[in-house]
């Protein structure tokens, strides 16, 4: 499952205002008549730095998977690993902050058109101050998002179509080895104890029938809410 790369929201935000003074670089050599240059040239700022916030959190909603469209398996996956419900929380943080910097985008460029232009910068630093509130309010969205990103990268692709055999026991029994021999798969081991780390797969041909081999990591006879995240991920295939 690949999200697009997350900002910090300290990221986001240096990298709108730096387009934005940018933007207004650009208008100041251009021909606005002098009444209204000072005030197109914070209308623009504005815009410019509400853009680049809005592209980035939209594009962000719009890679993330549908969770519940996903099937099954990698539904549990994703629960397992970083939890979808504050998955969806971080989602809706996201939305919410897109929503309400095109509110102000709006409101400050209606109050700089309106105003005198010895008050356009004022009003300008105003939205700054807001627009980075909200941002700040989503930083911890923004890292948990980051952190859901470096987790699911590496998320098993399962062929469903498959015939497909589970290989499943006591850890360090040599369930990867077993893998290997019949796959040429290379299993991602832990330092200790010598542990398959996640799900890993491999395929072998038999005549014309295509083998998927699951290796899961090793479980311990216990109760599942006493197994920890390496565990449940064996439980999920």
């Amino acid at each position: 499952m690949r999200l697009p790369p997350i900002p910090t929201s300290e990221e986001l935000l240096n990298k709108a205002f730096s387009r934005a003074r940018k933007a207004a670089s650009a208008a100041r050599t251009s021909r606005i008549p002098s009444q209204k240059k000072a005030k197109t040239i914070e209308i623009i700022r504005i815009q410019t730095a509400c853009n680049i916030i809005k592209d980035k959190l939209k594009l962000i909603i719009e890679r993330t998977p549908d969770i519940e469209s996903l099937p099954e398996f990698y539904q549990d996956y994703v629960d397992v690993t970083v939890g979808i419900d504050p998955l969806k929380k971080s989602l809706g943080a996201i939305n919410w902050a897109a929503g309400i910097i095109s509110q102000l985008e709006r409101e400050y460029r209606r109050r700089i058109r309106k105003s005198r232009p010895s008050l356009a910068s004022s009003i300008r630093r105003e939205a700054y101050g807001r627009i980075s509130s909200v941002i700040k309010k989503i930083g911890d969205d923004l890292d948990f998002l980051d952190f859901t990103r470096n987790k699911l990268k590496n998320m098993p692709t399962v062929d469903f179509d498959a015939f497909t055999v589970v290989i499943a026991g006591f850890p360090n029994v040599g369930k990867s080895t077993i893998l290997r021999r019949l796959t040429g798969a290379k299993p991602k081991v832990a330092e200790y104890p010598f542990t398959t780390k996640g799900i890993q797969i491999g395929y072998l041909q038999m005549r014309w029938n295509k083998i998927q081999v699951i290796d899961t990591p090793g479980l311990l006879d216990r109760p599942i809410d006493e197994m920890n995240n390496i565990e449940l991920k064996a439980m999920v295939a």
